[in-house]
């Protein structure tokens, strides 16, 4: 018995090395696998680190966003057309050289009922031929000014569906790609009866896969006291219209109105800056189209022995102050970096002082690409006609 003691002790003796060696070893595969498969998985989840989304159950749910800011190599191109210079936009659009992706005539306003009044032929035949030889998108543009005709038609649950119906049936009638709404004046009262006037109308839209535009007043920052439009800024809550609307257009020009009586830049380049920094934190970048301005403001300065003190306040196209303001040798011209404007001053109009920005080459280059450093979808150019090279 003593014997088969030992004998069974010396094989267990022999034998443990060898079953701890392989336990080793499969304890190190196993740690190793483990190993491997969190890489796998932080590898498929590392795409989507940088997003975060906070859904409520309600419709307007409060979503975060990347601001990561990213350079956008490609930068797509809309523009809008004025009624009031029509063949001119025409004739920019058949000879622009490069893509636009789309164009938004201003075609129709408001009346009290919801109803649209037309001030282009909603057929747009002559734009209907060029857009679809170029592929463009057509998105006619409907404006509106009069906070008062806003509440007729948002205090009236009949003249709302009015609006919406009659939307929905020019969009259906002309065979538009989509609808864009510029409707720079609501009061503060009519603010939740915009957004789910917007919403609403983003969802019938989009069963017949028709594109949403919303061109909002420009803003940069939540604690700003506007002094412009300031109930209008608040009625565009760019977080809600970003959920709802498939594009948002900033009108990021106007910072010296043309009511001021004293001259200055139409679009400071650190002014764009701020409103596209505080854009990305509440609208999908993919969203945001940064408006670019292809005017020009001219003061018209009284001096002390004139016989009014009345300022007054011209707008003109590029091709205007390069054929019949720089052109003359007493005009003093220079190209302000603080702004990224085109700038000048001269006499005129006999005892007048005139002060003049304006967009340039260079400056429309400059907006351009600040919206490419933001990672925007792109930009809309007020407006076509009269442009000359400003976007070729």
């Amino acid at each position: 018995m003593n014997r088969l003691l030992k004998i069974l002790l010396t094989a267990f003796i022999i034998t443990l090395p060898i079953i701890l060696f392989f336990f080793y070893i499969d304890s190190s595969q196993e740690i190793e696998d483990s190993k491997q498969e969190r890489e796998e998985q932080e590898k498929i989840q590392k795409p989507f680190s940088g997003i975060i989304e906070e859904i409520s159950t309600d419709d307007y749910e409060t979503i975060t966003y990347d601001t990561k800011i990213e350079t956008k190599e490609i930068l797509k191109q809309a523009a809008w057309i004025p009624p009031w210079d029509y063949s001119n936009a025409l004739q920019s659009l058949e000879n622009f050289e490069s893509e636009f992706h789309s164009i938004s005539p201003v075609t129709f306003q408001i009346n009290n009922d919801g109803s649209l009044t037309e001030r282009l032929n909603p057929n747009l035949e002559d734009l209907k031929e060029i857009t679809q030889r170029k592929n463009i998108l057509l998105i006619p543009t409907i404006s509106n000014f009069d906070s008062n005709m806003m509440k007729n038609i948002f205090d009236s649950k009949e003249n709302t569906q009015r609006h919406i119906h009659s939307i929905l049936q020019v969009v259906r009638d002309y065979e538009y790609d989509g609808i864009d709404l510029d409707y720079e004046s609501i009061r503060a009262e009519n603010k939740e009866d915009f957004l789910d006037f917007v919403q609403i109308l983003s969802k019938e839209l989009d069963k017949e896969n028709k594109i949403l535009s919303i061109t909002v007043l420009p803003k940069w920052g939540d604690g700003v006291v506007y002094t412009g439009l300031a109930e209008t800024r608040n009625v565009q809550d760019w977080q809600i219209i970003g959920k709802w609307a498939d594009e948002v257009r900033i009108m990021a020009y106007d910072f010296t109105p043309v009511p001021s009586s004293e001259s200055g830049p139409i679009a400071p380049i650190e002014w764009v800056d701020k409103i596209l920094e505080y854009a990305i934190e509440k609208i999908p970048k993919e969203k945001i189209w940064l408006g670019v301005h292809l005017y020009s403001y001219e003061w018209v300065i009284p001096m002390e022995d004139s016989e009014t003190a009345d300022v007054k306040t011209n707008s003109y196209t590029y091709s205007v102050v390069k054929e019949q303001i720089l052109k003359h040798d007493y005009v003093n011209v220079e190209y302000n970096r603080e702004y990224s404007e085109g700038y000048a001053q001269y006499s005129c109009l006999g005892n007048y002082s005139c002060v003049i920005y304006y967009a340039t080459p260079e400056s429309v280059k400059t907006r351009k690409e600040i919206a490419k450093k933001y990672g925007v979808q792109g930009v809309a150019y007020w407006r076509l006609g009269g442009e000359d090279e400003l976007i070729r």
